[in-house]
């Protein structure tokens, strides 16, 4: 197709064009200025509106044509009064057709942002592209087209524009699309793009997880349980009965001792309690049911406090710090040498998951640890990155300091813990709520002192 010079004041901008931001036009405004415009635009004549099937598209233009690759240049070229512009014009392209070349074009310079690739793409979906058909019209792969429309599966445009300028990221809307319960997800779609965010979708997951699996497991465990003569069902929890211990797979059902007599059982929301009718007082029998009930209780908060852990050491793994925090990494760093070398220790298992590498023992000299992975480290992290490294490592509590009930007694265990919360959250780390119930001692699987009465 030759090239044919049209006067600019007859070309429109695409409204199909998924880039909507043309960045700073200043430089390139006054190359053109000075030199003219360089390389020729793709444009195409206005057509019918019958041929559109995007509403977006129907309205009216300002001109003759309308452009599908040059947005830039003519965005440019219209801010320093140039009239005309060297054209390629094509005689005629369906929507989905502008919309593949532009995402083809926009990707070939990296210019698109999250939103507005991600947009692109399930643009191009809704003018009856299939996956494939935009792979090879654009040249990405089918896992990334998948990743790019991933945040409109459950999301409408709205709120996927707001997730993006919240920061968050394709991994961040994977995530949200594991869970299935409509309205937690609807809840966690909120606080997408916040530290918040993960905290709270791996914690719905992991329920989610934990529910799937029970739903395997309980009818099998049930039918073993019959086969052991254990036929006798609770329809409510006996505060006052024998408590054995509660199971979640088949295999924990071995822990039964079955010397014991008058077994039945009660189907709790995520495992089974194994109970015996007790031959003692009403008053013996209570105190046993409040003894399981602190045993389940520690499981659960030792559950909880690794949890938190993990959210700890994820964002530990993934920080790098920018130019303006570096004078907040090296001032803690230099407290620590000035005020607490004597009196902190490396935790070598926090160490070798902060690294990735496997510790051999916990009580081996942390220097023995460093000199394997030192060269792999001076590699890789600027010193910044190291100190915040360190710090975290000393201050790291992988382990519950305090148990759900002598919390009051035990607090001052998690000073360390709580110095490395504050200084992580001015490096942009966000406490979720529970964190800050298990520092504090609010959190509902404290033991509070109506409780011990």
């Amino acid at each position: 197709m030759k090239l044919q010079n049209i006067e600019i004041s007859r070309i429109a901008s695409n409204p199909l064009n998924p880039r909507k931001d043309l960045g700073d036009l200043t430089e390139l405004s006054e190359s053109i200025r000075t030199q003219g415009i360089m390389q020729n635009l793709t444009i195409i004549p206005k057509y019918p509106e019958k041929y559109s099937l995007m509403v977006e598209s129907k309205r009216k233009y300002d001109g003759d044509y309308i452009a599908v690759i040059g947005h830039r240049r003519l965005a440019a070229a219209k801010l320093v009064g140039v009239e005309t512009a060297p054209c390629v014009i094509v005689p005629f392209m369906l929507d989905n057709e502008q919309v593949a070349v532009m995402m083809s074009e926009n990707n070939k310079r990296k210019t698109l942002t999250n939103f507005e690739e991600a947009c692109g793409f399930q643009m191009m979906l809704d003018l009856g592209d299939t996956i494939s058909d935009i792979t090879e019209k654009t040249g990405s792969s089918k896992t990334t087209v998948y990743e790019r429309i991933a945040p409109f599966k459950f999301l409408d445009k709205k709120a996927v524009e707001e997730a993006f300028e919240r920061n968050a990221t394709f991994e961040d809307f994977a995530k949200l699309n594991r869970i299935k319960d409509e309205k937690k997800r609807a809840e966690l779609s909120e606080s997408i793009g916040t530290s918040y965010f993960n905290w709270s979708c791996d914690s719905v997951f992991a329920s989610q997880i934990k529910k799937e699996k029970w739903k395997q497991n309980k009818p099998q465990i049930i039918a073993k349980l019959e086969k052991m003569g254990i036929t006798r069902k609770a329809t409510y929890f006996p505060k006052t009965d024998g408590y054995v211990h509660y199971i979640d797979t088949v295999d924990s059902i071995s822990k039964i001792d079955l010397n014991k007599e008058s077994y039945f059982y009660y189907t709790d929301t995520d495992h089974i309690k194994i109970l015996y009718d007790m031959k003692s007082t009403k008053e013996d029998a209570e105190k046993l049911a409040k003894k399981n009930e602190l045993i389940i209780r520690n499981d659960e908060f030792d559950e909880l406090w690794n949890f938190a852990y993990r959210m700890r050491l994820q964002f530990a793994q993934s920080f790098r710090p920018k130019r303006e925090q570096f004078y907040l990494i090296y001032d803690k760093a230099a407290d620590f040498l000035l005020f607490y070398s004597n009196t902190c220790d490396f935790d070598n298992e926090v160490f070798g998951e902060l690294f990735n590498i496997k510790t051999d023992d916990r009580n081996v000299n942390i220097v023995h640890q460093k000199i394997r992975v030192q060269s792999e480290i001076e590699s890789t992290m600027n010193p910044a990155t190291k100190s915040f490294r360190a710090i975290y490592c000393l201050l790291e509590q992988k382990y519950s300091t305090v148990t759900p009930d002598c919390y009051e007694d035990e607090k001052e265990e998690l000073e360390p813990l709580i110095e490395l919360y504050e200084f992580m959250e001015k490096l942009g780390y966000e406490m979720s709520d529970e964190e800050k119930a298990l520092l504090n001692g609010t959190h509902e699987l404290y033991i509070n002192d109506d409780e011990e009465a």
